[in-house]
């Protein structure tokens, strides 16, 4: 992987650690609170966004692993086969 998409990664890996320490640190969420929801889909949504982009980049990355090892030069045609059949 190019230097540039893994500096992006460990700054997203880095956002996101910060961004969920500080919420944690912030909300103080009590058991209570975390079993009804309201504060863990409100407050923590955006820290799924950052693992969104992260699967979106991963199967990037697979597909292109994928394609240069099944990538396979296409056969050139003949000279003496004609590419258009000719009509009766």
């Amino acid at each position: 992987m190019p230097v540039v998409e893994r500096n992006w990664l460990l700054g997203l890996l880095a956002v996101f650690s910060c961004m969920t320490l500080l919420m944690l640190s912030l909300l103080n969420p009590t058991r209570e609170l975390l079993h009804l929801g309201s504060l863990a889909d409100l407050f923590f949504t955006p820290s799924h966004v950052l693992l969104a982009i992260w699967a979106g980049l991963g199967l990037i990355l697979i597909i292109s692993i994928l394609a240069r090892t099944c990538a396979r030069p296409l056969a050139k045609p003949d000279s003496a086969t004609p590419l258009v059949m000719p009509m009766e």
